[in-house]
């Protein structure tokens, strides 16, 4: 991991942290590994991720170095995925969700136009 990818990465956990979010430190994709991209690799990352503060979240950029993605932890987040490939269809269930559950304050494309939506809750759940 580059100098300023380190950088990046520990600026966005930062901020997402600070927006009262709980960063995870995800394994990168360049990870020779089932699920690589998409899963934690350090143990007990939910109770680690959960209480983490500042300090824990900078110590991942050297400690969590093959982590070059980040996911976020659910309890009060939820997330709503429009899983369609069709865009017509995919903002048709967009704006079904918007309406439903007003806008999203945070929301992720990967393979567009599929999308997924991140909502708060008021009360965790498992």
């Amino acid at each position: 991991m580059t100098a300023a990818l380190a950088d990046d990465l520990t600026d966005l956990r930062l901020t997402l942290h600070r927006n009262a979010y709980r960063p995870v430190p995800v394994l990168g994709p360049h990870v020779a590994t089932k699920a690589a991209g998409k899963r934690p690799a350090m143990k007990s990352w939910e109770a680690v991720c959960a209480m983490a503060d500042e300090a824990e979240i900078t110590r991942w950029t050297n400690a969590q170095r093959n982590c070059t993605n980040t996911g976020l932890l659910c309890g009060t987040l939820i997330g709503i995925d429009v899983d369609v490939l069709d865009a017509g269809q995919a903002s048709r269930l967009t704006c079904m969700a918007t309406d439903m559950l007003g806008p999203s304050p945070l929301s992720r494309i990967g393979r567009a136009p599929k999308i997924l939506l991140a909502f708060r809750t008021d009360d965790p759940f498992d």
